[in-house]
């Protein structure tokens, strides 16, 4: 009963987070949706600098704790470098927001390889929507770019 009060009370959290930075980006207040995902981040321990400038698994190395719920840590970074990619395409920096929607799709796969059965799917779903993303608003007028 604690870990689901727990793990509802993360899931309203992140909610609330995603919401926040939608209603800057929608806004146009662009800086401070990119702060917001920074601030997020640093929880993890790493920044948004370091994800447009390191591989995907070394991103994963730096996010993972011995003895606890990595895929779940991995995840989180995924989804708040997707964000970050997302603010970025709103920006008009379609090519900023491609690498980081790479770099979200590297995180996931870097997860899915360890990841427990029961995570496996949730973390496919999460790659085939962001591939999706990809396909349906980067690629549509920028053909050079790689999915």
């Amino acid at each position: 009963m604690i870990k689901d009060d727990y793990i509802l009370r993360m899931i309203e959290q992140m909610g609330d987070f995603f919401r926040k930075v939608m209603a800057l980006e929608n806004k146009g207040e662009f800086k401070a949706s990119h702060d917001e995902i920074d601030t997020a981040m640093k929880q993890l321990g790493i920044s948004r600098l370091l994800t447009r400038t390191m591989p995907a698994n070394e991103l994963v190395r730096l996010v993972r704790r011995p003895g606890g719920s990595n895929e779940d840590r991995c995840m989180l970074l995924s989804r708040l470098v997707a964000a970050d990619a997302h603010v970025y395409i709103s920006e008009g920096q379609k090519g900023v927001g491609h690498d980081l929607y790479t770099t979200s799709l590297g995180v996931l796969k870097e997860t899915l390889e360890d990841a427990d059965d029961d995570k496996k799917d949730q973390i496919q779903k999460e790659m085939d929507g962001i591939r999706f993303y990809i396909t349906e608003n980067i690629r549509e007028n920028n053909d050079n770019l790689d999915v």
